[in-house]
């Protein structure tokens, strides 16, 4: 992704790397979240095809916050780049994790998925 310029070239990187069942990690530019109030539009970008039904993209962090108006820390966008309403990110792309919780239960991550694949 360091060498992608643009919207097409970053969902094309991403589309690349993640054409097979992956792990992506993905690392903020924290002054930059910071100085936008440290909200979703200023976050890890999630770009995101709801009509591709082959890819289903999920995004696990434990600063989500749930709530109507904001998703905290991530930036979710349709392909063409517009932010998809925080309240539809997070019933289908988008979950708290709490990490205490995944660390004592080998299946955390597995439920977490089979709850967002059940809505």
């Amino acid at each position: 992704l360091l060498s992608s310029r643009g919207w097409d070239a970053v969902i094309k990187d991403l589309q690349t790397k993640t054409s097979k069942p992956s792990v992506l990690a993905l690392r903020d530019y924290f002054p930059y979240w910071q100085k936008g109030g440290q909200h979703g539009p200023y976050g890890k970008l999630l770009p995101v095809d709801p009509a591709d039904h082959r890819c289903h993209p999920i995004f696990f962090d434990d600063n989500i916050t749930l709530d109507a108006e904001d998703t905290k820390i991530v930036d979710v966008r349709d392909k063409t780049g517009k932010a998809l309403w925080p309240l539809y990110a997070q019933r289908y792309y988008i979950s708290r994790a709490e990490p205490l919780l995944a660390v004592a239960d080998d299946n955390y991550y597995i439920r977490k998925v089979e709850e967002i694949e059940h809505n």
